[in-house]
């Protein structure tokens, strides 16, 4: 009996005190982070809130704003505004006994230059509260303002609530190691030091250690044994709440990013969109002033012509063939910008390359040009007509290129790649070539370094090509000559 006196005068009092201190260690640990993880979830939800709002507010759409802001909503929360850049309301969402002073909220300047948290009363009670402004791309000022708060009383009840059941836990399993010291009866002061070694280092945070193993039937093995699992149960405890939060922090970011995601593609669908329609409306309208200005120029050539004929004045006739070529030049002029603009290629056939090269042949080859045709047949989807005028663009480009040099020759060469398994057209020569910053002007419509030209060859040859759904490459060397190179896929 005295040995089981002093045994429980020993032992109790090192229990006890090994349960107080793990209780204050926990209960300081969780109390801290559970407050600071509940802040980080209410500043990540603002994040969310804000980003949700940035296209509601830049449209004026007040009630896809009410949708976003009522879909993260949560019991948890007491209230969400977003205020516009007037420092007006747009929309809100908050808990029923909050009505009558929500719509009393206001903004300060301070609030649209940077994010704040901060304690505020309201109604005799206190709140948490974060706000940030909401700012976009593309717009020189804040759109609003979003507030979020959450009663104070509401964070302490959740991280009090989390800590009861894990200091009743603790406690429960410290009550439980003094019911088992108490039925212990025989000699046990070496097991109970190692049992106290133990505990001292779990009560100073450490929940990973190797609690020792003793061999007995008795009570001593069996509170060994428990002391182990809470051990590794608290343990646990601590890795799921870790996993938990983890788990939301990365779901947050996956929604935010996938939203971020959805509005810049709505962003440049919307910009595409107007881009086509302003393409589609000048397009209208040039093709209108060329009709407009093609009539009268054919009329004044039909005249001139007629002019001509029943004219025997030389000098007149001189005169009128300047007009006449004058008149030819807006005609040709017209024409080019017209097929500038013009998205359509008219209708396509299975055309044979080789018979396009042919046909460039019987035109430039008596002009110098040399063309080189590999084997087979080489048949794309195309419209002939056009797919000819945009090669001779560019022949004729090559032939300026070496006006006036001796060796300055024009090659065209037709062949297959198969390592990207296209048809190739190389239009090359050995001209005056290009710097990079000529280079990377030539394909600007109306760009030209020779004052008598339009600038609108490559500019024609490049819109046909790619409305063929091929591509054009150019590369040049100045001093050395250029080479144009034209791909479609077979």
């Amino acid at each position: 009996m005295k040995l089981k006196k002093k045994i429980i005068i020993s032992v109790v009092p090192i229990l006890l005190l090994m349960g107080i201190m793990t209780t204050l260690s926990v209960t300081f640990y969780l109390k801290r982070r559970l407050v600071s993880d509940i802040k980080f979830s209410i500043k990540n939800l603002a994040i969310s809130v804000k980003t949700l709002s940035e296209f509601p507010l830049a449209n004026y759409d007040y009630s896809l704003l009410k949708r976003n802001l009522t879909s993260v909503f949560s019991d948890r929360i007491s209230y969400i505004i977003v205020f516009d850049a007037k420092g007006i309301i747009a929309g809100a969402v908050y808990k029923k006994d909050l009505e009558d002073s929500i719509y009393n909220r206001k903004v300060t300047g301070e609030d649209f230059l940077k994010e704040k948290e901060e304690e505020i009363e309201i109604n005799g009670r206190v709140f948490y509260e974060i706000s940030m402004p909401i700012k976009a791309t593309g717009f020189n000022k804040p759109l609003g303002v979003v507030k979020i708060g959450v009663k104070q009383e509401e964070i302490y009840s959740t991280v009090m609530h989390t800590v009861f059941y894990i200091l009743a836990f603790l406690m429960g399993s410290v009550i439980f190691s003094i019911i088992i010291v108490l039925a212990v009866s025989d000699a046990i002061s070496k097991p109970l030091s190692q049992l106290s070694n133990a505990a001292e280092k779990i009560a100073s945070g450490n929940f990973s250690i190797e609690i020792p193993t003793i061999e007995t039937p008795d009570e001593i093995g069996k509170l060994t044994i428990a002391f182990k699992k809470m051990a590794r149960r608290i343990e646990e405890t601590l890795k799921e709440l870790e996993k938990y939060q983890q788990e939301l922090e990365d779901k947050i970011k996956e929604r935010t990013q996938s939203l971020r995601l959805a509005m810049e593609k709505l962003e440049n669908s919307r910009k595409k969109i107007e881009e086509a329609e302003r393409i589609s409306q000048i397009s209208k309208v040039i093709s209108e002033i060329s009709h407009q200005i093609n009539n009268p120029v054919s009329i004044i050539l039909a005249n001139i012509e007629m002019l001509m004929k029943t004219t025997d004045d030389e000098k007149f006739k001189k005169r009128l063939s300047t007009i006449k070529q004058a008149s030819k030049r807006i005609s040709s002029l017209i024409d080019k910008v017209d097929m500038l603009v013009k998205s359509d290629v008219g209708v396509r056939n299975l055309v044979d390359l080789n018979s396009v090269v042919e046909k460039l042949k019987q035109i430039y080859e008596e002009r110098g040009v040399k063309f080189e045709v590999g084997p087979g047949k080489k048949p794309v989807f195309a419209n002939e007509e056009y797919l000819v005028e945009a090669l001779k663009e560019l022949i004729d480009n090559a032939l300026e290129a070496v006006e006036g040099k001796e060796d300055g020759n024009v090659v065209v060469k037709l062949t297959i790649d198969e390592n990207s398994n296209e048809f190739v057209i190389e239009i090359q020569d050995t001209g005056t070539g290009m710097d990079a910053e000529t280079l990377n002007k030539a394909l600007n419509p109306f760009f030209t370094s020779k004052p008598d030209k339009k600038g609108l060859g490559l500019t024609i040859a490049g819109n046909i090509i790619k409305s063929h759904g091929g591509k054009m490459e150019i590369s040049s060397k100045e001093g050395e000559g250029t080479n144009v190179r034209v791909s479609f896929k077979i």
